[in-house]
């Protein structure tokens, strides 16, 4: 997952002495319409009004390994509305509603508001709630690291 550029500055003032943000106590998976840029938030979904519409979306809180090669993984499974969850083999179980396609997942340290850390996007198939379903993906789908 490559880092916003808010992760990249609080990393490097960090590194050189300098003042930083308050890393995060806890990661919140979000799901994306509109994926998110190093600079650019994207567009993630929303429960209630607004755009775009997912009935019965949250963040769901995901814990990590400890990393010594650089890269740490998603050590929980992160739990969306009806049980849904996030890893790379999307399944279907559980949505009140039509959600648009997930195009991106992005790690915030809150449940709501928030910085928005890191992102990725799911790939050239995204996958999309129907109507009774959730997205769903396999614990140990979410890593995050240096290359």
């Amino acid at each position: 997952m490559p880092f916003t550029q808010y992760a990249e500055n609080q990393f490097l003032n960090l590194f050189t002495g300098n003042s930083y943000q308050a890393f995060p106590t806890g990661l919140y998976a979000a799901l994306f319409s509109v994926a998110p840029t190093k600079t650019l938030p994207g567009t993630e979904f929303v429960d209630g009004t607004g755009s775009p519409y997912a009935k019965g979306y949250s963040r769901g809180k995901l814990t990590f390994n400890s990393s010594t090669t650089s890269v740490a993984t998603a050590n929980t499974e992160a739990y969306f509305p009806h049980g849904a969850l996030i890893s790379q083999s999307a399944t279907i179980s559980g949505s009140t509603s039509n959600w648009p396609a997930a195009v991106a997942v992005g790690l915030f340290d809150a449940a709501s508001g928030g910085n928005l850390w890191a992102y990725n996007s799911t790939g050239s198939n995204p996958p999309v709630g129907v109507e009774g379903y959730s997205i769903r993906w396999a614990n140990g789908g979410i890593t995050v690291g240096f290359v």
